[in-house]
């Protein structure tokens, strides 16, 4: 998923699905990462009030709070490599709501400077800016456009579990 076209580089997360169901079927992972999200969402932040009262209003989509959209921001980035929020800001460009975006619907475009050009909803093929996306990247290094997923590491030492397991079941029947 990562092409040129007139100078731009495109990347649009094909592990988004892969590694999901990584994070979502292996419990050491799944419990690892809601852990340290919930001590990185944990530790707070200051502010002044107007800002509290801001962050407050905060829905997601729909029933969440700046905490439970800022600990999916962080679970998302640890398991799939980036995660996407859209900023949805009133007329008087004031911050009103933090969307999470899912990445596997996502396709960044970056220039040949290295900078982000824009983002496109693949499905609706909405563009959006960059100052409209909170887009968060894990172990980012060099000139990547995307961040690296910590099943990246783990996918071989998994799979490899998971077929010494299946070959023991296999076994064991066998007696």
């Amino acid at each position: 998923s990562h092409m040129i076209e007139d100078g731009d580089t495109f990347w649009d997360y094909p592990n988004a699905t892969t590694d999901l169901g990584y994070y979502m079927n292996i419990a050491e992972a799944h419990s690892s990462i809601n852990a340290l999200a919930t001590y990185v969402t944990g530790q707070g932040f200051e502010t002044n009030q107007s800002t509290q009262i801001v962050l407050g209003n905060i829905i997601g989509s729909g029933e969440d709070s700046i905490h439970d959209v800022l600990w999916n921001q962080v679970v998302m980035t640890e398991a799939l490599g980036d995660a996407m929020a859209e900023i949805v800001r009133n007329d008087k460009a004031h911050l009103i709501n933090l969307k999470p975006l899912w990445i596997g619907d996502m396709r960044s475009v970056w220039n040949k400077q290295g900078m982000i050009k824009h983002y496109v909803h693949i499905p609706s093929n909405k563009i959006f800016k960059p100052s409209k996306v909170f887009h968060t990247m894990r172990n980012r290094i060099a000139n990547q456009v995307h961040g690296t997923s910590i099943f990246t590491a783990l996918k071989k030492i998994i799979d490899l579990k998971a077929e010494a397991l299946d070959d023991e079941g296999l076994i064991r029947h066998r007696e």
